[in-house]
């Protein structure tokens, strides 16, 4: 459903994803400076059924539809898997998500604009890819730059989660990730 910011309901409820087989899970939603929004999950359809894709559905601020369900993952190989998206005011948005790496999970993102066209091609956010990179988070500002921020295991600490951050600059345009990550002051820590 959608709700003015008095409180008033704006459209009633709607199905998000267009495919119905299998399973549809961890939506994640972002809003635009007009009240659009992009919904990003992760579904049981790519490589026939056999793993978890990342996909989209674009709505207008009515809660109408803007154009079909889409892709964001461009690597079909393992599952794509735990969504996150994030939007600027004029609509360009990021998605980032977790998929297999060199060695476990690891981090990559998609930028599109505000019609959903790719800036380029999907891109690897951490570069630690010992162990599993979880949890992915972004945001993004109106002047194209960006922020990801994730937990990894045993990166810091053995036998712990450590949280880290990348900048990206120029998110909305071109990916171009900043130098290597470092962890956070005074990391937080996570239960293995």
């Amino acid at each position: 459903k959608g709700f003015s910011n008095a409180g008033a309901q704006l459209f009633t409820e709607r199905i998000v994803n267009a495919y119905i087989l299998g399973d549809q899970s961890l939506p994640s939603l972002a809003l635009d400076g007009s009240g659009n929004f992009t919904v990003v999950w992760m579904s049981l359809q790519d490589s026939s059924g056999a793993n978890y894709g990342i996909y989209a559905q674009r709505f207008w601020s009515t809660g109408d539809y803007n154009e079909s369900e889409f892709r964001v993952n461009t690597t079909l190989a393992g599952h794509q898997q735990a969504p996150y998206i994030a939007m600027d005011v004029a609509g360009n948005f990021t998605v980032v998500w977790e998929g297999p790496d060199a060695n476990m999970f690891g981090l990559f993102g998609q930028c599109f604009n505000t019609t959903a066209v790719k800036y380029r091609t999907e891109f690897a956010i951490n570069t630690t890819t010992a162990n599993d990179q979880r949890i992915p988070s972004c945001a993004v500002d109106g002047t194209g730059r960006g922020v990801c921020v994730w937990s990894s295991f045993n990166q810091d600490v053995a036998n712990t989660w450590g949280v880290y951050a990348r900048r990206f600059y120029q998110i909305n345009q071109a990916p171009q990730i900043s130098s290597a990550p470092t962890a956070t002051p005074n990391p937080t820590r996570l239960a293995p």
